[in-house]
């Protein structure tokens, strides 16, 4: 995924994704998938995030106001729990940078 961009306050546009390993479309169906952000120096966003296509694996994450209330870059993935206990796994394996400008 290309980084992303976002002003301080707003909970749009969604974050919409395709999960993929080595160029072809993960299948979630039936997986639990969370989006995750990190900025250095401040607790991590952990949102659950929609899955629009399992079999596709295309996700989306709708920001909310306190996730972009101040201004920052974070580096994002999203973790995909699979069902019965099948495992989790992380994706992109080199996070994506979200910038909160202000």
């Amino acid at each position: 995924m290309a980084d992303f961009y976002l002003r301080v306050g707003a909970t749009r546009p969604s974050i919409i994704d395709t999960l993929e390993a080595n160029g072809i479309p993960l299948d979630i169906t039936g997986s639990t998938v969370t989006f995750i952000a990190r900025k250095y120096g401040a607790a991590a966003i952990s949102r659950t995030a929609t899955v629009l296509s399992g079999p596709l694996g295309i996700v989306r994450y709708d920001p909310g106001s306190g996730d972009t209330a101040a201004a920052g870059t974070f580096e994002c993935q999203w973790q995909v729990v699979y069902p019965a206990s099948a495992g989790t796994q992380y994706v992109p394996s080199e996070p994506f940078i979200l910038e909160v400008l202000p």
